[in-house]
């Protein structure tokens, strides 16, 4: 495809969807690179801490997360949008001091709530989750617990400056690395439950090192230059809805754990952890997008350019959709394959909630997008409304389903309220900026993903029987993208925006794509 037989399109567009194709497509490689690490980990902490320190483990993650997002509150959205406006205008005075601001303040924060939860630990493991054996590890979690929030407004603010490199070796393969590293030292010293604590807040630690040099050295190296502004009314009052935001989801993805924690025993929370895992991987599919999308569309509010914002919007949700439905296939052909070779038969009974989790995952995450077109628009109280939402569905299925169907339940009231949360964020996205990201390709996506699937259930139990487990598993799943991948070509899933990123991916590469091409 030369360069004059690309579609005529406004050069800041071609620019802004080769910068989240770029982005995406960086993010996407630190993700697959990341999840296979992160992946790893999580495999030689359920096999070396057993099924209820794996509980532990977890319960503990799912305390500090929520409270990571009363001391940020709301932060990390607010600077991916705030840099990114200001950095288009030149207003670099406020890029300074929303970051100078940002570090301050959520450190201060952090060591507040730190020491009070710390002082309230015993009360915690002992009355409320009646497990003794978790308050050490409680307290091992909040010693280190402004490492566990600052890495995160770090994050945010590299991903504002749209350096998807700096975020690829820090956060997505440097700190998995460190953290398995870690984790194996401990092991090899027989102190299995201490090392993955010690490892979770080393890697973090890493993080917060090199993410300080790279915003300090590379991306604003000329930090001093400026003056320091006012901003922390105009940050705050962004940002705490999003906030609220963050809360609400994190309780919408964690309530799960706490609730079972309270209603159930740490050993069943081991055994729905590697579900929970595992389904989170279709979640980093569409942050792998998101980390980029959000600064990019930023900028067409910024330029008051809707006709691009929708371009882009429908382009990218496509091709978010795709990713997701490949991956939910997977999961759905061979839970308890996935599980098998990830674990060990210890977790088996994982496999169901493995399924019903990744579908909520899938549906209330390939419409994420909307909630970043909500953020940048300023309509953070919409936001902050489909979290609620998503929130509330959240708890009150969870105290109805988990006595009355444990592990099952909670699979359910976490997909369910997943669902919600992405469908009424597509909703209020719809009814402030009237776009959606639908047309009849989505059908075809469907349809050829579901010929992929009828296929591979097919021939599944014919060949289990014949061929090794592990041969039928990998053999099969090579089959199901093959046909998916086919179709999508085939049945000519993709428009003139696609062709303008491939034909951009093509130069930036060098590689020939003409067969790609022919089919497009």
């Amino acid at each position: 495809m030369s360069q004059n037989e690309l579609p005529t399109l406004d050069r800041d567009l071609e620019q802004s969807i080769k910068v989240i194709a770029k982005g995406a497509g960086i993010t996407f490689i630190g993700i697959i690179g990341g999840n296979l690490l992160g992946t790893v980990n999580q495999a030689l902490l359920g096999r070396f801490l057993g099924v209820s320190d794996y509980g532990h483990f977890n319960l503990g993650l799912s305390v500090v997360n929520i409270a990571q997002a009363f001391a940020i509150l709301g932060l990390s959205g607010g600077i991916a949008r705030f840099i990114p406006f200001h950095l288009k205008k030149g207003e670099m005075a406020v890029v300074k001091s929303t970051i100078q601001f940002s570090l301050r303040f959520v450190f201060l924060l952090s060591l507040a709530i730190a020491a009070v939860l710390f002082l309230f630990s015993r009360p915690i493991a002992f009355r409320v989750f009646r497990d003794p054996g978790f308050h050490l590890v409680l307290k091992l979690f909040l010693l280190g617990f402004p490492l566990i929030v600052l890495p995160n407004v770090l994050q945010a603010i590299i991903r504002a400056f749209k350096a998807m490199g700096y975020k690829l070796f820090i956060f997505d393969l440097g700190m998995k690395i460190i953290r398995i590293a870690i984790f194996v030292l401990f092991i090899f010293f027989g102190h299995a439950l201490p090392g993955a604590i010690a490892a979770y807040l080393g890697s973090l630690f890493f993080a917060l090192c090199a993410s300080l040099a790279v915003i300090r050295k590379k991306l604003f190296p000329h930090y001093r230059e400026y003056p320091r502004i006012p901003i922390a009314k105009r940050l705050l009052s962004f940002s705490w809805p999003l906030g609220l935001t963050g809360l609400t989801s994190l309780v919408e993805t964690r309530s799960e754990v706490i609730l079972m924690g309270y209603f159930l025993t740490s050993h069943d929370i081991g055994i729905f952890a590697p579900a929970l895992v595992i389904a989170q991987m279709l979640a980093n599919v569409s942050r792998s997008f998101e980390f980029i999308f959000l600064p990019v569309v930023s900028e067409f509010f910024a330029r008051e350019n809707k006709t691009q914002l929708t371009i882009v919007f429908k382009s990218v949700s496509k091709w978010l959709f795709i990713l997701l439905l490949l991956a939910l296939l997977f999961i759905i052909a061979f839970p308890k394959d996935i599980i098998l070779l990830l674990y060990g038969k210890d977790y088996a009974q994982s496999w169901l909630p493995l399924i019903i989790l990744a579908v909520g995952f899938a549906i209330g995450t390939s419409v994420s997008l909307a909630g970043n077109i909500l953020v940048a628009a300023g309509h953070t109280k919409l936001s902050l409304a489909s979290e609620i939402i998503g929130g509330i569905t959240s708890i009150v299925l969870n105290l109805v389903l988990i006595p009355r169907y444990g592990i099952v339940g909670a699979a359910v009231a976490a997909g369910t309220s997943l669902t919600l949360r992405g469908m009424s964020s597509l909703l209020f996205a719809y009814r402030t900026q009237k776009i959606h990201p639908y047309n009849k390709d989505y059908l075809k996506v469907l349809a050829s993903g579901g010929v992929g699937i009828a296929v591979v259930l097919l021939l599944k139990p014919v060949l289990s029987p014949i061929l090794p487990w592990l041969v039928t598993f990998l053999g099969l799943a090579i089959l199901l993208f093959l046909i998916d991948c086919g179709l999508l070509l085939v049945t000519h899933v993709f428009d003139n925006n696609d062709k303008m990123v491939l034909a951009a991916v093509e130069r930036r590469t060098g590689v020939n794509l003409r067969f790609i091409k022919k089919f497009i």
